[in-house]
């Protein structure tokens, strides 16, 4: 009696730790969605800003050459 108990304690153990394992997988796979769209937002906003960036210095470039000639 106490051999099938022990081995009916084995099968649940592997069970509990089948579900934890899911659990794992399933909150590793969330967090790694939100760093990737994080990650995501950050390049777009950094392309944004350089975008800016170049414009301006490309329109300050444009008029110091007109100021120049003029």
């Amino acid at each position: 009696m106490l051999v099938l108990c022990v081995c009916g304690g084995d099968i649940y153990h592997q069970k509990g730790m089948a579900v934890l394992v899911m659990i794992y997988e399933g909150l590793s796979l969330c967090a790694s969605t939100i760093w990737d769209l994080q990650e995501m937002r950050f390049a777009a906003i950094f392309d944004d800003v350089s975008f800016a960036a170049i414009t301006i210095i490309m329109a300050a470039v444009s008029c110091f050459i007109a100021v120049r000639r003029a």
